[in-house]
């Protein structure tokens, strides 16, 4: 930041300027740079809140104390902030009503998520089988998935965050029970954290051919081929000009000692006719 001060900054008393003053590509970098430091995340939340502060001069100073306290508090929090954090949503599957009757399911009836639902009745109604087929998927233990009873006498299947539905078996055992065949994936959602944000923002300008400080460079290249190229013309043009110059001044000097050589020869003429007289 001292460096992109001492490069921007106008001095009104001497009426001299920083290097880079008025461009935009390194003005706006400085900017950025303060935005990313002192500005808050969706949650409120800014590095001020971690002990990390800047001085009067402009540097980066670091309170431990106030850092450890916000960690004995929340260190998930902390990690959160600094590093980011992937959440995952949550997953369900919503079967149709169950049938009436006898229901008998084997091994490979059905499937969820690996695990066989093994489990029949004789003569229930839709609603008991319903019951029976919940208690028999909420029995065979599958880690982060609950059967439960829908309105319809049907059953639906919940999974908490990050637990992926699969369902496979007998097509017609499973559309008795109203199932089919499936998957429902759990999606992610990823929350870069805040030193993410700020090597995203800085390589915006430093990486790659399309970073912004690379094009600027790739500008300043091209100006100063150009200033070559031109100064090379111009060059050439005003030695041609001059070779020119040159040789008109060259004549004119041979005018100049050939008129000077016929005045002498006058003046010599005129003062020798005198001198008769």
């Amino acid at each position: 930041m001292s460096n992109l001060t001492e490069a921007t900054k106008y001095d009104v008393d001497t009426q001299t300027a920083g290097t880079f003053q008025g461009v935009s590509q390194i003005t706006s970098l400085s900017a950025n740079i303060n935005r990313q430091l002192l500005g808050t995340d969706e949650f409120g939340r800014s590095i001020l809140d971690y002990g990390i502060t800047l001085n009067d001069e402009g540097i980066l100073e670091f309170d431990a104390s106030a850092f450890d306290t916000k960690v004995s508090e929340d260190a998930k929090d902390v990690e959160d902030f600094f590093r980011g954090s992937t959440t995952y949503s949550s997953t369900k599957y919503t079967g149709t009503s169950v049938a009436a009757g006898d229901l008998s399911f084997a091994t490979g009836n059905l499937v969820i998520n690996g695990i066989n639902i093994v489990f029949s009745t004789t003569g229930n109604t839709p609603t008991a089988n319903a019951l029976a087929l919940q208690d028999a998927i909420n029995s065979a233990g599958i880690s982060g998935i609950e059967a439960l009873i829908g309105t319809n006498n049907n059953v639906y299947l919940q999974g908490s965050a990050g637990n992926d539905i699969e369902i496979t078996g007998d097509t017609a055992k499973l559309t008795s029970i109203g199932f089919f065949a499936t998957n429902v994936y759990s999606q992610s959602t990823r929350r870069e954290g805040f030193f993410s944000d700020f090597n995203t923002m800085l390589a915006n300008y430093i990486t790659g051919d399309e970073s912004i400080l690379t094009l600027f460079e790739s500008t300043l290249t091209g100006q100063k081929d150009s200033l070559t190229k031109e100064r090379s013309n111009t060059v050439e043009r005003l030695d041609k000009r001059y070779e020119i110059m040159a040789t008109r001044f060259a004549a004119y000097d041979s005018i100049i000692n050939k008129l000077n050589n016929q005045f002498k020869s006058l003046s010599m003429m005129i003062e020798q006719s005198y001198t008769n007289n």
